[in-house]
């Protein structure tokens, strides 16, 4: 029987430092194996939901069995998230090198000294961890990985109200950047489009005239068009 990874006491109280870490480490790896922007941005969302959904029923003390297997450590979770949203997106990334590369990134960005390469049992002991890992992502998300990202909601809206390339861009980037936060956690992503575009383009002076609650009207009117189309 494998040992689950308990959360540190530290970790527990979960600071949004240890999140934005986190979510920085899994965005370089990412990027360093060439994932697709898609699934890293996914993935972030991902995390964050169930990151929120483990701390909020370990502080409520919920006994069900789900929780009592949940306490897995932030840098197990976050590979974890990371393989699964590959593998439920369809690229293939094998998971030996996606946990070296981790390990790698992490040495690298808390500048850690070089540890000696893992050996094979070792390993494999830490896939199967990321594998248990895993089933209890997919048992507290409900089996659903997929999300529709603030920024197909953004480039939908400019494309049909011919928004500027260069204003589109920041659009765009603003986007990708707040799915690093816990921003995501507190809205529903066509509202957290909405606040994006309306502050955004608030800053062009063309554009004062936008109101807040036509943007989120449009972005709520196009959901189901969005999901078919997507």
């Amino acid at each position: 029987k494998i040992k689950k990874c308990k959360m540190k006491e530290e970790e527990k109280g979960t600071s949004s430092k240890m999140i934005i870490e986190a979510t920085t480490v899994l965005r370089k790896v990412g990027e360093s194996l060439k994932i697709t922007n898609e699934i890293i941005m996914k993935a972030l969302f991902n995390f964050h939901r169930y990151y929120q959904k483990m701390t909020n029923n370990n502080n409520n003390n919920n006994q069900n069995k789900i929780t009592k297997q949940s306490d897995y450590s932030v840098d197990i979770i976050i590979r974890a998230i990371l393989f699964l949203q590959c593998k439920y997106e369809g690229q293939e990334v094998k998971a030996w090198t996606l946990l070296t590369e981790f390990d790698k990134i992490e040495q690298d960005y808390f500048k850690q000294p070089q540890k000696e390469v893992k050996e094979d049992m070792v390993r494999h002991e830490d896939t199967e961890e990321m594998f248990f890992c895993e089933r209890d992502i997919l048992n507290r998300l409900n089996y659903d990985l997929n999300c529709i990202l603030p920024h197909v909601y953004c480039l939908k809206f400019c494309e049909q109200f011919k928004i500027p390339k260069q204003i589109s861009n920041q659009i765009y980037g603003a986007s990708n950047e707040v799915m690093q936060t816990l921003v995501c956690q507190q809205q529903r992503l066509n509202e957290l489009a909405g606040n994006i575009l309306y502050y955004i383009l608030l800053k062009e002076n063309k554009y004062t005239q936008v109101k807040k609650e036509d943007i989120e009207y449009y972005l709520d009117t196009e959901v189901s068009t969005i999901r078919i189309t997507k």
